[in-house]
């Protein structure tokens, strides 16, 4: 049982050590797709970064995140935390908030992740590109 115990911390050790902070551009299209905002991440536990950052422009437009977030596979980012966004010409300029578990996909040979949840609070057609780009940190 010793063994197994240490074993366990030695892998633990050389998990933290592979695991990075940095930052990542990130985009919401309603505001700019050229122009990103970025989130800062920092590794805590169990393979998860926390995530915190934000995208804006000169309307007062606004994506926020923050949370914890981490890689299930090559692609696939799951999330847990809050997002809010505000563009002045949807939802009748209200912030739009999405609570809880997220997940971010890379589809194809795309090299961003896109949140999945795309719903707008507006509803109807209107749908939300929130990206996360690849950055210098090992998330």
């Amino acid at each position: 049982m010793i063994k197994v115990q240490e074993h366990t911390k030695i892998k633990d050790t050389i998990s933290k050590q592979t695991l990075k902070a940095g930052k990542h551009p990130i985009t919401l299209q309603w505001i700019s797709w050229d122009k990103p905002g970025y989130v800062e991440v920092t590794p805590v536990a169990n393979d998860w970064y926390l995530i915190a950052g934000t995208q804006n422009n000169t309307n007062g437009d606004y994506l926020k995140i923050e949370g914890k977030i981490r890689r299930l596979n090559e692609k696939e980012l799951e999330f847990e935390g809050r997002i809010e966004t505000l563009v002045s010409s949807i939802n009748n300029g209200e912030p739009c908030i999405k609570e809880g578990k997220q997940t971010f996909y890379g589809k194809g040979n795309r090299k961003y992740f896109r949140l999945q949840n795309m719903t707008s609070c507006e509803g109807g057609m209107v749908v939300d590109y929130i990206d996360i780009y690849p950055g210098t940190s090992s998330l």
